[in-house]
Parts: structure tokens; C-alpha cells; sequence
């Protein structure tokens, strides 16, 4: 299956096999139902774990995905259509990037994906003070840490790179050097950045609480 335990087309293809809808599906693995959506449309990754609920779930119900789909093949797109997504999906990226640079950047924004798929199924938890408690906030603001850093790595890619130090200004710094040193270490692969951690500023949240 290319590196998918069951990919986008199975996971559609059986889903509608069951008579199922997609809160159905989503109530049974227990996968956000926006999530379930986007990835048999092929819109966002799925996490391996993820991936297995849906294989094994499918399996128990007596679905041969392999030949679910090998059955009924999903139609040939037009030229139009096949036009149509290059220009789409098509981002130029810039030529004066180093290739490392670029491996290291695409590395770290699979990564990341990975990460926000995992804290998009995360439960959450009503606090006694405020709405949400202190784990949900910390796992809201590591999963914005996370769409925020794609972003700059995007960019960085495009040749727009939001994150250039300023310059130097006596002992003062702006939240612009803080970003910098973040987005160089990232690249550079020493550590992983503050925001890669969602899970232990959750614990930590939950133990001040």
C-alpha cells in the first residue's frame, strides 16, 4: 500500500461498502469526524494508529479492502481535471535554497503533520474555572504551534522566510530573534522546537493544576 496500512480510496470505498456514514464511521473508530472526511478525500495524512483503527475496524466487519477496491476502480480523470489539480497544487519553491535545507524543512513539516493529526483526535476536557481545562489549552496551543510553524516553513521554502533575524540592536531582542533562533535550530536538526513537545506541556499544565 506505499506506506498507507489503508489508504484514502479503501478507507471510502469500505465505509460506503457498510452503508455508513461518516459519523457513523467516526463514532466507531473513535476519529474525529472532519478528520475521516479530509483523508478520504485526500486531503490530510493519517496517522499510522489511526490507520489501524480503521483496518482493523474494516476487518471486523468483513471488508477485503485489497479487493474492495481492486472491484471497483475509481474512474480515470479527464485531461481537464488532471490540468486542473497541477495548477492547483502547483507552488514553486525557491532555487536558492540549499537541498539539505530543503530535506530538512519538508522532514520537519511531515513531522508536524503528524503531530497536529494526533491532536486533532485528542479528547477534551471541561475545566471548573474556564471553559476548557488546562490540558485542552495546552494541546489548543501546541496544535496552533504546529499549523503556525508549517506555515513558516512554507514560506521559507517559497523564498519568503518570515523568521530572517533582525538586526543587531544591543541587548535588546524582539520576538522576531526568538522566532529566528527557533526556525535555525529547527532546520539545522539539533533539537526539535519548543512547540514539537505538545504532549509534555500538557503534563505539565496538569501538574501545576
Amino acid at each position: 500500500m506505499s506506506g498507507f496500512l489503508i489508504t484514502p480510496a479503501q478507507a471510502r470505498a469500505a465505509r460506503q461498502s457498510l452503508g455508513l456514514s461518516l459519523k457513523q464511521i467516526s463514532d466507531a473508530t473513535n476519529i474525529n469526524r472532519s478528520y475521516v472526511s479530509m483523508f478520504e478525500n485526500g486531503k490530510m495524512p493519517l496517522a499510522q494508529k489511526y490507520q489501524r483503527a480503521f483496518v482493523d475496524y474494516f476487518t471486523s466487519r468483513g471488508v477485503d479492502l485489497d479487493a474492495l477496491v481492486a472491484a471497483a476502480p475509481a474512474p480515470a480523470p479527464s485531461v481537464a481535471q488532471v490540468a486542473q489539480g497541477m495548477l492547483r497544487r502547483c507552488f514553486f519553491l525557491s532555487n536558492d535554497l540549499p537541498e539539505a535545507q530543503y530535506q530538512r524543512a519538508i522532514e520537519q513539516m511531515e513531522q508536524n503533520d503528524e503531530r497536529i493529526a494526533e491532536l486533532l483526535n485528542a479528547a477534551v476536557g471541561r475545566g471548573l474555572l474556564s471553559e476548557w481545562d488546562t490540558a485542552t489549552e495546552a494541546d489548543q496551543r501546541a496544535l496552533f504551534g504546529f499549523l503556525a510553524a508549517n506555515y513558516l516553513l512554507f514560506r521559507m521554502l517559497q523564498g519568503h522566510n518570515i523568521a530572517s533575524p533582525r538586526p543587531e540592536s544591543g541587548d535588546e531582542k524582539t520576538q522576531a530573534d526568538l522566532l529566528a533562533d527557533w526556525f535555525k535550530v529547527t532546520l539545522d536538526g539539533d533539537v526539535e522546537p519548543q512547540a514539537a513537545a505538545p504532549e509534555h506541556a500538557a503534563e505539565e499544565a496538569s501538574t501545576q493544576s
